[in-house]
This record gives structure tokens, C-alpha cells and sequence, in this order.
């Protein structure tokens, strides 16, 4: 339906009925709501659904990728770090998906320690993880990065009264 604002401007809105018996009484309800605000918020909601992890909350493939593309479109400087996770399938096979699924966030969080505003971590499968850092190039400054984060990573995690460890295996490009 569309009706009017006080100012003059048009305003989507849907209307639902409903009856209602209070007290043996019928009355009829009617909720109005602004479907252009609906309309907005659920796109919002479906977009953060295809750009996040919903495991880690860290953004996905999908994020990575028009992030990488924007990074190229500004012909920026920026470094990828692809990493994997050393000795994660026997926790995961021997602790079960609960105990891995804890690894994961860890991991995570400690990830986001290593970037700066405008960066990104992002999840790209199951124990694989990227980080686009904008604006290094130093390949110094990208060996000392890489150090940091194997040593974050490599301290240990405990869950359920047990303390695991794993490590990372990770490789760098520069655009």
C-alpha cells in the first residue's frame, strides 16, 4: 500500500489484520509497518549472510573477493597471506567438530590482532584463512608479519580441560 508522510512524501507501507478476542470481545488489529524499512533490512541481513562466516564471523570468500578487486580497481599496494592450519584434521578427528570448531575462533580472533583498520581476515575453507593487508611491500616487514602470527597461532588453545596446539603454514603475495 502506499500512504503519505507528514511532510508530503510518498511512504511504502504493508498492513496486516488480525482478530483478536479479549475478554469474549472481537476486535480487529492492525499492525502498519514501513516496507521500504523492512524491505532494507532484510537485504542487509541477507548480504551479511553471504559475506560472513557464520562460524568465526570473520568474512568469507565472497567478501574477500570484491575486496580483492576494489584493493586492484585503486591500483593499491597490498600484501595476501594465505594460511593453513598445521595438525588441525587429527584434533578435529580426534576431539570431534565441537573442539575444532573452538580452534577455529581462536584462531580467528587472534588473527584480527595482526591487522589495522582497512585490512581484512577472511575464511576461506575449513582451516584456511587469508589476510589482505593494504599498503605493505616491504618484504621485511612481511617476513617479521608472518613470524608474529605463526608464533600467535602456535600458542596453545585450551577447551573442555584440554590444552591443543597447532601451528600454520603460510604463504605471502604481493600486489
Amino acid at each position: 500500500l502506499s500512504a503519505v508522510r507528514k511532510n508530503g512524501d510518498p511512504l511504502k507501507v504493508s498492513v496486516s489484520l488480525s482478530n483478536v478476542v479479549l475478554d469474549g470481545v472481537n476486535y480487529s488489529a492492525a499492525v502498519i509497518s514501513n516496507a521500504q524499512m523492512i524491505a532494507t533490512s532484510e537485504a542487509n541481513i541477507l548480504r551479511e549472510l553471504a559475506e560472513k562466516d557464520a562460524l568465526t564471523g570473520l568474512v568469507n570468500r565472497v567478501f574477500l573477493s570484491k575486496t580483492i578487486q576494489n584493493h586492484m580497481d585503486e591500483n593499491g599496494v597490498f600484501t595476501m597471506l594465505f594460511l593453513d592450519l598445521n595438525k588441525f584434521k587429527p584434533i578435529n578427528d580426534e576431539f570431534g567438530h565441537g573442539m575444532g570448531d573452538h580452534i577455529l575462533i581462536q584462531v580467528a580472533k587472534r588473527l584480527c590482532g595482526h591487522i589495522r583498520t582497512g585490512d581484512c581476515v577472511a575464511r576461506i575453507g575449513g582451516d584456511e584463512f587469508v589476510l589482505l593487508i593494504k599498503n605493505l611491500d616491504q618484504c621485511s616487514r612481511i617476513r617479521s608479519l608472518c613470524e608474529e602470527i605463526a608464533h600467535s597461532i602456535s600458542m596453545p588453545i585450551t577447551c573442555s580441560g584440554n590444552t591443543l596446539n597447532v601451528g600454520v603454514s603460510i604463504g605471502a603475495a604481493i600486489f
